[in-house]
């Protein structure tokens, strides 16, 4: 199971860095705190592959290890293990290439942005993850009652609730009778009246 406090613990010690990110004057301030949220980042994976239970041992065991399982490998493990989004994998090349920029002096005011999407896309899937086992559960929960337990009968209204729907459904005919009377009517005058010009057209006034 993965604990998003341990996991996160990089993302967390960084968080003065993340700040400047929103607030830096300078450019040096800029390349300074992309480069140190980055490193918290590829940190922060690391420790997700580590934490998942699931992988093999061997990739677990490299998973600290820069040497033994280089950035590339990383995200592509994690992605393999559906611990991490497309679009995240995505933002953490972004990064690392932003990263580049900041240590060559060359930093991006886009940079910042980068980062700052990357360090929230992070912590929202890694407590995403943690409670998935949860979901899971609750999920499995539902469907074992939905599964094992006898239909019970639904009852009956109460009778206040009868009588209102009876109160209405009475209401209800009223006003089609009512409809059907005036219909009727309307069609008796309308006839009357073809009778009336008829009379007077031959004739017969009286």
């Amino acid at each position: 199971m993965i604990d998003p406090a341990r996991v996160l613990q990089p993302l967390d010690e960084v968080e003065a860095a993340i700040r400047i990110l929103r607030d830096y004057e300078t450019p040096d301030q800029l390349a300074d705190a992309v480069r140190e949220v980055q490193q918290a980042v590829e940190r922060t994976l690391r420790l997700l592959l580590r934490s998942d239970s699931g992988a093999p041992d061997a990739l677990r065991l490299a998973a600290l290890s820069p040497a033994d399982l280089p950035f590339e490998e990383l995200v592509r493990a994690l992605r393999q293990r559906s611990l991490v989004s497309l679009e995240l994998g995505g933002l953490v090349h972004e990064l690392r290439q932003a990263a580049g920029r900041a240590a060559a002096h060359q930093p991006r005011a886009a940079d910042a942005d980068v980062a700052q999407r990357v360090a929230s896309r992070l912590r929202g899937e890694v407590h995403a993850l943690g409670e998935r086992p949860v979901r899971s559960a609750a999920h499995q929960a539902v469907e074992a009652r939905a599964v094992g337990e006898a239909a019970s009968p639904v009852p009956p209204p109460p009778r206040r609730t009868r009588g209102l729907l009876a109160g209405i459904a009475v209401a209800v005919a009223a006003l089609v009778l009512v409809f059907l009377i005036i219909g009727r009517l309307a069609d008796g005058t309308a006839e009357a009246m073809d009778r009336a010009v008829a009379d007077f057209r031959a004739g017969r006034l009286d």
